[in-house]
């Protein structure tokens, strides 16, 4: 959202989501061109009032984790958010003549979790409305985003949903000097994409003529082993962390994926520019502070 409000009354934002951050929600609120709605995507009412007078719908909600959605969150639920969600979101907006609908989706990994096969289905879903219902639709398949404002367990004890994601939790365990978890041995490799770089995609995305009807990966291009980044992560924050090593999470299994840029080059004119270790440097010192 602050992308979009930035560019000064060029949008106008409406956010829908459970739950915000109240810190997050006050300087947005600032901002004459948002307005920020609670409840949820299942709330068939509400989703027909909302998008009456929308261009483009961002559909980034959903219940996330991958070893989360097999014991901390029940399966139904995770997949009556994701999917049946989904199918709501995508039914009001062909209900409502939205002119696009912008779906991120996650990486192909051999991964058997309710969150990825929730994230597979309404991929398919959002294709199916476009190619049956003449729906507009561009899906954004993300590698593994990082950055500021991302939360790691245990930050907000109000928040509906909490998950733990690698890079918040490399980077606090270090600034704390706290042992580094690595789940594996951590010589599985991943594409690990810069907010900043990401959001360009979204709003790219939104108006690209050629990317509508495709799936297009969004990443760096550039393969990155989890030990990799841990050393990275506490070389950069001067850390005396060590790593520990445990057993893998269910509903994980140790994978390698990069992502092939070219689709995005072709599609949306975009390509990722944010090296590696100035994208965690800038996330390391939005993380400084944190740790009380």
């Amino acid at each position: 959202m602050d992308r979009l409000l930035q560019d000064g009354d060029k949008y106008e934002v409406v956010g829908l989501d459970l739950w915000f951050n109240e810190e997050d929600l006050a300087t947005l609120r600032e901002k004459k061109n948002f307005d920020f709605v609670k409840g949820s995507i299942l709330d068939d009412n509400l989703l027909g009032k909302l998008l009456k007078n929308v261009d483009v719908v961002v559909h980034l909600a959903g219940i996330l984790g991958t070893s989360e959605s097999l014991g901390k969150y029940p399966a139904l639920e995770v997949a009556n958010t994701n999917i049946l969600g989904t199918l709501k979101i995508l039914d009001h907006s062909l209900n409502c003549g939205i002119q696009r609908v912008i779906y991120p989706s996650t990486p192909d990994v051999p991964w058997l979790n309710p969150y990825k096969v929730s994230k597979y289905s309404s991929e398919k879903f959002a294709l199916i409305y476009h190619e049956h219902y003449g729906l507009d639709v561009v899906i954004l398949k993300l590698s593994n985003v990082y950055g500021s404002r991302e939360r790691w367990q245990g930050l907000f004890k109000d928040a509906p949903y909490t998950y733990q994601k690698v890079v918040p939790t490399f980077i606090m365990h270090a600034l704390q000097n706290k042992p580094i978890p690595i789940y594996g041995d951590g010589e599985q490799r991943s594409d690990y994409a810069y907010v900043k770089d990401v959001v360009e995609a979204f709003e790219t995305s939104m108006s690209a003529r050629n990317a509508v009807g495709h799936v297009i990966p969004i990443g760096s291009g550039r393969q990155t082993s989890v030990n990799e980044l841990a050393n990275l992560i506490v070389r950069l924050s001067g850390s005396d962390s060590r790593i520990s090593y445990l057993p893998m999470r269910r509903g994980e299994i140790s994978a390698d994926f990069c992502v092939d840029i070219h689709p995005a080059r072709e599609l949306l004119d975009y390509c990722a520019r944010t090296p590696l270790d100035k994208g965690i440097a800038d996330t390391i010192t939005y993380y400084v502070g944190k740790t009380h």
